[in-house]
């Protein structure tokens, strides 16, 4: 697991790093601001449209607070403020490499969060082939 992460927007390359207790909270304070309070019914919702300003809530949350270089080089005091359109290409590289990287620090905190508190997952089985059946 790298504690780092380089990608590429626009021709710029851009380094971010596992966040600090202070960033941890950040995102999560900006993913509720930026929804309105609303982040767990868009979750829920089955709207495309819904789940579309989820995702870029997402995006927007970790990068202006992860990647500030990013920002700065759109010219903006945040990328909510960037056209919806112009964004697409930087949620691409959010959902395709960003995000998966976040996944797997998460997994990593979830599990430890989860140890610390006593919680033992229950392992999955294993999914049964229609061969098996």
């Amino acid at each position: 697991m790298n504690r780092t992460l380089n990608f590429e927007v626009k021709g710029n390359q851009y380094t971010i790093e596992y966040p600090t207790v202070r960033n941890f909270i950040n995102i999560e304070t900006q993913k509720s601001f930026l929804s309105g309070g609303t982040l767990q019914g868009m979750v829920s919702s089955n709207l495309v449209s819904q789940f579309q300003a989820y995702q870029l809530i997402d995006c927007i949350a970790h990068l202006n607070v992860l990647c500030p270089k990013l920002v700065k080089d759109c010219k903006t005091d945040s990328l909510e403020d960037l056209d919806l359109f112009d964004t697409m290409e930087l949620l691409e590289v959010y959902v395709k490499v960003v995000r998966v990287w976040i996944e797997e620090w998460r997994t990593i905190l979830k599990k430890k969060i989860n140890e610390i508190n006593g919680i033992i997952e229950e392992p999955t089985a294993p999914a049964v082939s229609d061969e098996e059946k």
